[in-house]
């Protein structure tokens, strides 16, 4: 994918609260916030009302940078967002185009479900691009979208959706060449709260990352099991993946035939990753309690979650990372998602009303 333009930063215990709740997960999981019931003190605190040009979102979540365009692909759950929940941003002037939902023939596309939005990927492809989103329903399913820039904004048009196993629970995903994919799949849907605890609490595997192509289907990628595997990334031409791990603390880089490890530890909850080179990589999650950091951000309000996070530029090579956006949690929402664009860093968030604009400098930004 591209080297990836689309940055994800909410790595958090949060992760889990939203893969585990709300009308889409898995049965026998609804209302259950894992993270509320392990370590640390209760964390999150309500966010005041958003003002400015960068508010009235549902969890924007995610973000993808469309290469070589100025302008951003936002998903989120919907308000703000369009029916889809897709809306296209120009970096420079401000103007949002919503995607609508497709109607007739598009309507009817084969193995398309509603539910609640997960992670997208976009790969530049020829004069336009593909757009990848996980929607979680009874069962995930994947959204194709093909984009188009000109000099009147974006246009977007759903292709169909491609339907996953049943048992898989991704989480995020990367196109790849020839049509191919990867995503994480963060636990089996099959299996029990307390075994999932359990493991998660020592930091053991629970899912991997899996690839995709239209010729074999799904496979596990070999050696690439993590403790909930969350963001993932490929470059360009496919020969590097990157992906995290929010429980196991720690981002790896590989070949897609598992050869080449590298892992480098990290001192957060890792949530989106997004390899800027072959040897380097963004990633955001939470820095708070591993598992007590969002505990009261469910129930705080449309305006959303404030709660500790970072930003980091890992390197491979050293094994080493430094700190980019470091926000201490107190009035910054927790972020999801970072990417750079018209010189800024755009942050998003699962739990919030708002993206946040922070100049690129040379130092770190630091923010309440």
């Amino acid at each position: 994918m591209r080297p990836k333009t689309r940055t994800a930063i909410a790595g958090m215990a949060l992760a889990l609260t939203l893969a585990v709740t709300g009308p889409f997960a898995p049965a026998g999981w609804a209302h259950v916030g894992l993270q509320g019931t392990g370590l640390g003190e209760p964390g999150g605190v309500a966010l005041g009302p958003c003002r400015g040009a960068l508010c009235g979102f549902d969890g924007p979540e995610d973000i993808a940078v469309l290469a070589g365009s100025r302008w951003l692909v936002v998903s989120g759950q919907g308000r703000g967002q369009g029916d889809t929940g897709l809306v296209a941003i120009d970096t420079r002037g401000g103007r949002r185009i919503a995607f609508a939902r497709p109607t007739g023939v598009q309507a009817e596309a084969a193995g398309c479900l509603s539910g609640r939005a997960g992670g997208i990927g976009v790969r530049r492809e020829g004069k336009g691009y593909r757009l990848l989103r996980i929607v979680h329903g009874a069962h995930d399913t994947i959204e194709r979208w093909r984009l188009a820039v000109d000099r009147h904004g974006v246009t977007a048009r759903r292709l169909g959706c491609l339907a996953v196993p049943s048992a898989l629970y991704l989480n995020d995903l990367a196109p790849l060449p020839e049509g191919s994919l990867v995503a994480t799949h963060m636990f089996d849907r099959a299996l029990d709260r307390a075994a999932l605890e359990a493991l998660l609490a020592r930091g053991a595997p629970t899912g991997e990352v899996m690839r995709w192509t239209p010729t074999g289907g799904w496979a596990p990628v070999p050696g690439a099991a993590g403790s909930f595997p969350n963001g993932v990334d490929a470059s360009a031409d496919g020969g590097v993946l990157v992906y995290a791990e929010t429980y196991g603390r720690r981002v790896t880089r590989l070949a897609p035939d598992g050869r080449g490890a590298v892992h480098v530890a990290l001192a957060m909850q890792p949530d989106n990753v997004t390899l800027l080179s072959d040897h380097e990589a963004i990633v955001t999650g939470g820095t708070g309690a591993p598992r007590g950091s969002t505990r009261n951000c469910a129930g705080l309000g449309p305006a959303g979650c404030a709660f500790p996070s970072s930003a980091v530029l890992v390197d491979f090579r050293a094994r080493s990372w430094r700190p980019l956006v470091r926000s201490a949690g107190r009035t910054s929402p927790g972020f999801s998602v970072t990417v750079r664009a018209s010189g800024a860093w755009w942050l998003g968030t699962a739990f919030g009303d708002r993206l946040t604009r922070v100049a690129v400098t040379p130092q770190v930004a630091e923010l309440p």
